[in-house]
């Protein structure tokens, strides 16, 4: 095995993968709870500069979750296919 590779078995990687789709589930699931309060907080009687202020940091962090999320999504992805391609050529 080369310097830097990881060995995993079939079933490892399977749970490595669930792993990293559960906990960007619950990233997502924090992600819309946020989303949530800051919509809330935004739409009560608290105006002016200050609020706009905070919608719009609450914006871009909820942009920037979505990114990785979406990232993660992909690599988990492509992870799967490889892993699948190794397996039927172990066959």
């Amino acid at each position: 095995m080369k310097m830097g590779q990881v060995a995993l078995s079939p079933e490892q990687a399977q749970q490595t993968l669930s792993n990293i789709e559960e906990q960007v589930r619950q990233v997502k699931s924090r992600q819309q709870d946020m989303r949530l309060r800051a919509e809330e907080m935004i739409q009560s009687s608290w105006h002016g500069g200050q609020a706009r202020r905070f919608g719009e940091a609450m914006q871009a962090h909820d942009e920037d979750l979505t990114a990785v999320s979406n990232e993660l999504d992909h690599v988990v992805a492509e992870a799967r296919d490889k892993a699948k391609q190794i397996e039927q050529q172990a066959m």
